[in-house]
């Protein structure tokens, strides 16, 4: 079959014809490695014979391998894993080697060199790398980055390439470190599914799923070609490998693999079809994977504790190597030694008359905070100024202390920051960035604001309002969410400074107890106590789903909710426990905590939870008088806005000065 400037030719094995069921790979001739979403398969070129790898498989997504090891490793989206096996294991014996804080991980490519897993998570929206074996994983691109997809490694350079589809789609280079990151490709590019770097041209290639095209630049990004642009054969490339004389690509609508003349896409060829559904794809062959002997770290792995890294060809330190350190460590003085940051994750529990703090790690209770309450519901804390807060809707107040405890101020364990106009605090949250405290009242029926000791008190919300109570801020990106368990319940969004106010989540809920956001996976997450649910949506209320539901008599009234690593914590009221579950999968759930007197909020403590950010407010208060408070940089928007306590008014844009009588009476009806 032919076309004015193109050669279709078609030799493929429809429905397995030639199928050999075997997991081994015949070292002498090269290969093509693709993942066909139940299973990885392998197909001889030129002799088309093709091999099962790794069967049984929920929806293995991409894939590389480590030739001079023979080992393999694909991802998962389905079982949210990276799993490995050697190539020769006749038994089909695969280990999973990341389970934890893995979201989607739609890109792996593997370092030959050094020995590393590279890894893109649509969901986190970062890239990590680790060991061969899924140890000292640590994140290095957590920033600036939407939804990468594609990598791409050469590691005797020391670079790394790696796509993103998100609002603003291009391919990034870098130094395998993360470090030096440079945007190379960005225009005429919107779904760059797959890259492959063509070590014998020095050049890179990417397939693009929504332009219907194959395309190659300089490692540079210049000199960029368009090899084959057709959208009868390539209505949706996925994956790309390529060779000395072809490019190779996976092609989800005719559900097949084709290959073309890498320089001209002169010649297209059906090699594969009838396929499940054909994802990445690689070229396994000795070749793909040189060593140029430029191991900078091979000798006592660089005399680094933990991971040693290539400086990048475009790394301004004359340095040839870099130590780094897994995710909860930190490089000590002497640029070579990781140790352990922070200690373990602290549970904090609000237990109706006392608040208690326990080691997520032992879960043997670490001491009492503070006692001789009579009806705390919400918690809060400040892990920089080492302060914790409460509310207790008996004494009709909110409450601070120290975290590590002592005297505060001379006035004992703790002190009253909020005691007057002040009815059912139910919900309250710490901005721990631009250092605001943020409470529900649902016997008022509003929402307020002050400094963490209480002055500049100010009414953010006191319309639309019947039984507010939970409350999660986002201080990075100015955001509020708050709940409201009235005659009509929902879940509210808004701006940090009540303004831009929106309902985001008004069907299948009623008593919508506890909220906590997801800054990473962009969702938030609450608990429902009437309809015995937890729940999860995006950040403007779409794609909400049940995340679990549970029996009426076995999980009564689950209330509080908070989120570490891949699991959400949650305390059941009248169950007097603290369970959790699998934030993505709804699995696994287990019992933390039993045998509480009336748990009602809980909070997790970990630097991971109170990441600090850009306090845009650092300078002078923003030049407001009273409040600072952030919200929402937009084109009108500088990221905060100066708002005046109650009783007073703006007088300007930064100054405030005390109502008249007739303003007042106006604001009270």
């Amino acid at each position: 079959m032919e076309t004015a400037d193109r050669k279709i030719i078609i030799f493929l094995c429809f429905g397995g014809l030639f199928l050999q069921v075997s997991t081994l790979l015949d070292g002498t001739h090269p290969h093509l490695l693709y993942a066909n979403i139940l299973q990885i398969d392998s197909i001889e070129i030129d002799t088309w014979k093709n091999n099962s790898v790794v069967p049984g498989l929920s929806r293995a997504i991409s894939l590389d391998f480590h030739y001079s090891m023979g080992l393999i490793f694909w991802t998962d989206v389905q079982e949210m894993k990276i799993a490995t096996m050697h190539i020769d294991n006749m038994m089909n014996i695969n280990e999973d080697i990341v389970r934890t804080k893995i979201g989607r991980p739609d890109g792996i490519a593997v370092d030959w060199i050094y020995n590393h897993l590279y890894w893109t998570d649509d969901v986190y929206q970062h890239i990590q790398v680790s060991n061969l074996d899924g140890s000292m994983k640590r994140t290095l691109i957590d920033y600036g980055i939407e939804r990468p997809r594609a990598l791409a490694l050469d590691p005797n350079r020391g670079i790394m390439f790696f796509s993103d589809w998100g609002s603003v789609p291009r391919i990034e280079r870098c130094g395998l470190d993360g470090r030096d990151r440079q945007i190379i490709v960005v225009t005429d590019i919107t779904w760059p599914n797959g890259l492959v770097i063509d070590h014998k041209d020095d050049r890179l290639y990417w397939t693009d799923g929504a332009k219907y095209q194959i395309k190659s630049s300089t490692f540079e990004g210049k000199d960029v070609k368009t090899i084959i642009k057709d959208v009868k054969y390539l209505p949706h490339p996925f994956g790309i490998a390529v060779n000395d004389q072809y490019v190779y690509w996976t092609n989800w609508e005719y559900k097949s693999l084709l290959r073309t003349n890498k320089y001209d896409g002169s010649y297209v060829e059906i090699v594969q079809a009838d396929l499940t559904s054909p994802m990445d794809i690689k070229l396994y062959d000795s070749k793909v994977q040189k060593d140029s002997g430029a191991n900078v770290c091979g000798y006592f792995n660089g005399g680094c504790s933990h991971l040693c890294f290539p400086s990048s060809p475009w790394s301004e330190k004359n340095v040839k190597y870099t130590c780094s350190c897994p995710d909860g460590y930190d490089i000590e003085s002497n640029n070579r030694t990781c140790t352990k940051h922070g200690g373990n994750a602290q549970l904090i529990i609000a237990e109706h008359q006392s608040i208690s703090r326990i080691d997520l790690d032992s879960l043997q209770t670490d001491s009492l905070v503070v006692t001789g309450l009579l009806n705390t519901v919400a918690v809060d804390f400040h892990l920089e100024k080492d302060l914790i807060f409460w509310t207790d809707v008996l004494l009709k107040g909110i409450y601070v202390s120290y975290l590590s405890g002592g005297l505060l101020s001379g006035l004992g364990i703790r002190k009253a920051i909020i005691s007057e106009d002040i009815k059912t605090p139910d919900g309250m949250a710490v901005d721990w960035i631009y250092d605001h405290i943020y409470w529900t009242d649902a016997g008022l029926d509003h929402i307020q604001v002050s400094n963490l000791d209480g002055t500049f008190r100010k009414t953010l919300i006191n319309t639309r309002l019947d039984e507010p109570r939970a409350i999660a801020l986002l201080p990075q990106e100015g955001l509020m969410f708050f709940t409201d368990w009235g005659i009509n319940p929902k879940i509210e969004r808004c701006a940090m400074d009540g303004t831009e106010r929106y309902t985001i989540i008004t069907k299948e809920i009623r008593w919508p107890n506890g909220i906590v956001i997801d800054n990473i996976g962009r969702r938030i997450y609450w608990t429902d106590g009437y309809l015995q649910l937890l729940k999860s949506s995006t950040f403007d209320g779409t794609d909400a789903y049940t995340i679990v539901q549970f029996a009426q008599k076995t999980f009564p009234q689950p209330f509080g909710i908070d989120l570490y690593d891949d699991q959400i914590y949650w305390t059941n009221w009248n169950a007097k426990s603290v369970y959790t579950i699998h934030k993505y999968k709804g699995n696994d759930m287990k019992p933390v905590i039993t045998g509480l007197k009336a748990p009602r909020n809980l909070k997790i403590i970990s630097k991971e939870t109170q990441k600090k950010g850009t306090n845009l407010c650092g300078n002078n208060n923003g030049g407001c008088q009273h409040l600072c408070l952030p919200v929402p940089i937009t084109l009108k928007s500088a990221g905060y806005s100066c708002v005046c306590a109650d009783m007073f008014q703006n007088d300007d844009a930064l100054n405030c000065i005390k109502k008249d009588p007739a303003e007042l009476v106006k604001d009270e009806l």
